[in-house]
């Protein structure tokens, strides 16, 4: 019995290390979530600035999803669709940043990212995917800004 416990609690950690980048989907919800009572004009500047924060390391925790779907055998097969979506998003993500490392010289082309490169291009990643999300979510903010202009003076 005490070893059953011991495996299933094993198990678990393994498991709860595999899903601990899910988490960081919590750092654009509540930026989100916290602006719009105290600078609603800035909402989805901030907003984009933490989701392209986070957004590389937590699509390959929503890739996680499909690992986990396979110990739910088959109800976990929208899991598995879900974790296939977090494996899209994380190509989409990662493959523009890593061309960059390799123009910048961080990688060699051609080579396997392993230790402190991984962490160097992820560094690359969160700048340049908030840079983004931040330029998008600012344009957002004054399209609507410009609309609450248009109706306050009409």
């Amino acid at each position: 019995m005490r070893r059953l416990r011991l495996a299933l609690s094993r198990f678990a950690m393994k498991l709860l290390l595999l899903l601990s980048p899910l988490l960081l989907w919590f750092l654009p919800l509540c930026a989100y979530r916290k602006l719009r009572v105290t600078a609603p004009i800035q909402v989805w500047r901030w907003t984009g600035i933490a989701t392209g924060i986070v957004v590389c390391p937590a699509s390959i925790g929503v890739y996680a999803l499909y690992w986990v779907a396979g110990y739910l055998w088959i109800f976990g097969f929208p899991l598995a669709l879900v974790g296939m979506l977090g494996l899209l998003v994380g190509m989409i993500h990662g493959d523009p940043v890593y061309k960059i490392a390799i123009m910048l010289g961080i990688v060699e082309r051609g080579t396997v990212v392993h230790g402190m490169s991984n962490l160097y291009i992820a560094l690359l990643g969160a700048l340049l995917w908030a840079l983004v999300y931040g330029a998008l979510g600012w344009a957002i903010d004054l399209w609507r800004q410009w609309r609450l202009n248009v109706r306050n003076t009409a």
